[in-house]
C-alpha cells in the first residue's frame, strides 16, 4: 500500500482540498485491528485525557493497487494519541468516506477483504478540508499452482506393482514459498516440504538428500526432491505474445463466495499485468452460468453457456477500457448454475476461431469450484473426453484458477480429473477460505496466472515419489490414480497450514496423458 494526497484547489479563493505531508506507518499486513491500531490504539480509562477535539474535516478514498475504488471498507480514524475514536465508516461506492471534526493529527485505520493497513496523518488542516488516498495493496497468502503431476516414463515395475508420479510446484513472485520450521531455520535458508500420503519430503542446508520422514504406511518414498527459490524462465517457445481469454465463472454459488465482488478487482489487474508487458498481448473477457434451477425465469447472461462481449467483431483486443468494460457489464449479471464443462468447450471453439493462430493462445479460468449441472459420472467423463480432444487439437493452454473448495473432497476431485484431462495447472488462491474473508488470495492467484503466460521464473518445488499399489494386481492400465499433496510453505510447525492440492493421473503405460 501507498498514499497519496491531492490537491483539488483550482484557485486559492476556495477552500481546497490540500497536499499534506502523510507518513506511512505499515501496510500491507496485519497492521493491527480497528480496535487496536498498531497495537495499544484503544481508549481506555487510564490513559491521559485526548486533546481538544479537532475541527478540520478529513475525506478518505480507498482503492486498489490499480485506482478502482473499493467499497465496504471500514475506515475508523483515532487522534494522533490514539487515545480516543474520532469516527468509524464504511467506504462508499466510490470508495470515500468523509469524517468530522479531526484533530490536527490522526491515525486512519482501513479494514478491507482485500487488505488493510494503518496511516499517520502529520497535518489535518482546522481550517478547511484534507483527503487523502490510500491505495489497499492485497497481502500475500501462499498461492501456488500445481503442473500436473505425470508418471515417469517407464517407471511401473513389472508386475505394475510400483510407480513413480513427478510433481512441480511454482509460487508467485509476489507470494514465494516462506521458511517452513522444520531443519533450518535461517531465513536465508527458506524450506519448505512437500507431503504425500505420510511421506515428507523437504531439503534444507542440513540435509543434501531428500528424506522421507513420518512415513508410517511405508507405501510411499520420496525418490527425488528439490526447490529453487528463484526459479528459472521457460523456454523461449513458451514466451512471447499471447491471446488470452479471462473466463469468469457467474454462478449464483460465486455471488454467495463473492460478496464484494473481488473477482472483478482481481480480473482488473489481470488485465493490467497483460497491458503491462511489452509483448502487445490481447485480452478477452467472457463469462458463463446456465439457466438455473427456476426455468421460469429468463437467464441474467443473454447467452448460454457463454456469453462474450455483443456486437464486436472480435472479443480480443488490446483495448485495457473495452475489456474492463467487458468486466463492468458482467459484474451485476450472476445467478444460475456452473455448467463448467460446457462452458470450458465454448471457450476453447472461441478462442480458437478468434485468437490469432500465429501466437500462442491461453484461457484463463477463474472457477467457483467443480462443475454443478448435474451430469451423470458416464455423461462427465464423455465431456472430458471431448475437452481432452478440443484442447490437443487446438494447442490452446489453460490455466485453472480454484476457488472455494474448502472441505468438499468430491469438488476437488473433479476439478482434479478436469485438470488431468486439459494439461492445465491449477492455482490454488491461498488457504481454503470463504472469499469474503480472505479475497487478497484472487488478486495473487491471477497475478500468478499472468506470471504463467508470460513464462516468469518462479519459485519452485520439484518431487519423485514412488508408490507401491495396495490393490491386487497392481496400477492397471486406464483407472485414473487419485491423490492428496499437501505443501507447506508458512512459518508455522507441525502442519497447521498445510495447503491441499488434489491430483489426477491417467495410468496408461507409463506415461501420463
Amino acid at each position: 500500500m501507498y498514499v497519496a494526497n491531492s490537491a483539488r484547489a483550482s484557485n486559492a479563493s476556495v477552500v481546497a482540498l490540500l497536499l499534506l505531508a502523510v507518513v506511512l506507518a505499515s501496510c500491507g499486513g496485519d497492521g493491527g485491528s480497528p480496535t487496536s491500531p498498531g497495537g495499544g490504539g484503544t481508549p481506555s480509562v487510564s490513559a491521559p485525557p485526548p486533546v481538544a477535539a479537532g475541527t478540520g474535516s478529513l475525506t478518505v478514498t480507498v482503492t486498489d493497487p490499480n485506482g478502482e475504488p473499493l467499497a465496504n471498507a471500514m475506515v475508523d480514524v483515532f487522534n494522533g494519541q490514539q487515545t480516543a475514536v474520532v469516527g468509524t465508516a464504511a467506504s462508499d461506492q466510490d470508495g470515500m468516506v468523509t469524517f468530522k471534526a479531526v484533530p490536527s493529527t490522526a491515525l486512519v485505520y482501513v479494514n478491507h477483504p482485500l487488505g488493510h493497513c494503518r496511516i499517520e496523518v502529520a497535518d489535518v488542516r482546522q481550517a478547511g478540508s484534507t483527503a487523502l488516498t490510500a491505495i489497499v495493496q492485497p497481502a500475500s497468502p501462499v498461492t501456488v499452482a500445481l503442473h500436473p503431476v505425470t508418471v515417469a516414463a517407464g517407471s511401473i515395475s513389472a508386475d505394475r506393482s510400483e510407480l513413480e508420479l513427478h510433481v512441480a510446484i511454482v509460487a508467485s513472485e509476489k507470494a514465494r514459498f516462506e521458511p517452513s520450521s522444520y531443519g533450518s531455520y535461517a531465513a536465508s535458508q527458506p524450506t519448505p516440504y512437500l507431503r504425500l500420503d505420510d511421506c515428507m519430503v523437504w531439503l534444507d542446508s542440513l540435509r543434501t538428500t531428500p528424506t522421507c520422514v513420518f512415513e508410517s504406511s511405508g507405501r510411499v518414498s520420496a525418490k527425488d526432491f528439490s526447490f529453487d527459490p528463484v526459479g528459472t524462465p521457460v523456454a523461449p517457445s513458451a514466451r512471447g505474445p499471447y491471446s488470452a481469454l479471462l473466463l469468469l465463472d457467474q454462478s449464483r454459488r460465486v455471488a454467495d463466495y463473492d460478496p464484494y465482488d473481488l473477482r472483478t478487482l482481481a480480473a482488473k489487474h489481470f488485465i493490467q499485468r497483460a497491458r503491462s508487458s511489452t509483448q502487445a498481448d490481447l485480452v478477452a473477457v467472457a463469462g458463463f452460468a446456465g439457466q438455473g434451477r427456476d426455468v421460469a425465469l429468463p437467464p441474467l447472461l443473454q447467452q448460454l453457456p457463454l456469453w462474450a462481449p455483443p456486437h464486436t467483431a472480435t472479443v480480443f483486443s488490446a483495448d485495457r477500457f473495452a475489456q474492463e468494460a467487458a468486466l463492468d457489464t458482467l459484474r451485476p449479471l450472476v445467478g444460475g448454475t456452473a455448467p463448467v464443462l460446457d462452458a470450458l468447450g465454448a471457450a476453447l471453439t472461441l478462442t480458437a476461431a478468434q485468437a490469432p493462430a500465429t501466437g500462442r493462445r491461453a484461457i484463463v479460468a477463474l472457477l467457483g469450484g467443480g462443475d454443478d449441472s448435474g451430469l451423470s459420472e458416464s455423461q462427465r467423463h464423455a465431456a472430458l473426453a471431448s475437452l481432452r480432444q478440443q484442447q490437443a487439437d487446438t494447442g490452446i493452454q489453460v490455466v485453472l484458477i480454484a476457488g472455494r473448495l474448502d472441505g468438499d473432497s468430491v469438488e476437488r476431485k473433479t476439478l482434479a480429473e478436469l485438470a488431468a484431462a486439459l494439461r492445465a495447472p491449477i492455482i490454488y488462491s491461498g488457504y481454503p477460505k470463504d472469499w469474503r474473508e480472505k479475497g487478497d488470495g484472487l488478486y495473487s492467484a491471477l497475478d500468478l496466472a499472468a506470471d504463467l503466460l508470460a513464462g516468469s521464473a518462479l519459485p519452485s518445488v520439484e518431487a519423485v515419489f514412488r508408490m507401491k499399489s495396495d490393490q491386487p494386481g497392481g496400477f492397471q492400465s486406464g483407472p485414473t490414480l487419485h491423490g492428496t499433496l499437501w505443501i507447506e510453505s508458512d512459518l508455522c510447525p507441525m502442519g497447521c497450514a498445510e495447503l491441499p492440492l488434489e491430483f489426477a493421473v491417467d495410468i496408461h503405460t507409463g506415461v501420463s496423458p
